[in-house]
């Protein structure tokens, strides 16, 4: 199960989530969409409560680059306390290592972007998740 969840204004990140859509269905897993959250700054709280609603062990943040650095510290944070959460894959690649870093630190496992190795970045959330998707 896997729990998309986008934030910001949707014309700056409907190319992004047609692909994250795309890839997991690809792979047979089930996607959860709940509402965009359009305030980035609320984020945080509406992705932890999506995520916890229903139960998603992957959740993929959806937006533009330019919202990340301002919203994926605490929304990352937050689904870490989210018990069922395993895994959080950021659609995208951060232009830099730093910045990069910087997420992982917050709580972002993966990056997902046109560049990824497909079967390595699937093959490794089926471990992680214990083989259910």
């Amino acid at each position: 199960h896997v729990l998309v969840a986008c934030f910001g204004p949707p014309s700056e990140y409907v190319p992004r989530v047609e692909f994250t859509r795309s890839f997991f269905r690809l792979a047979g897993m089930t996607l959860a969409e709940p509402p965009a959250c359009e305030d980035p700054a609320r984020a945080a709280e509406g992705i932890r409560a999506a995520a916890a609603e229903c139960a998603a062990p992957l959740v993929v943040l959806v937006s533009a680059d330019a919202r990340y650095p301002g919203a994926v510290p605490a929304v990352a944070s937050a689904l870490r306390a989210v018990p069922c959460v395993r895994s959080v894959i950021l659609a995208g690649r951060p232009a830099d290592e730093a910045l990069a870093a910087s997420y992982r630190q917050a709580g972002v496992d993966e990056f997902l972007d046109s560049r990824s190795d497909a079967p390595a970045l699937l093959g490794g959330l089926i471990e992680k998740l214990g083989g259910r998707s």
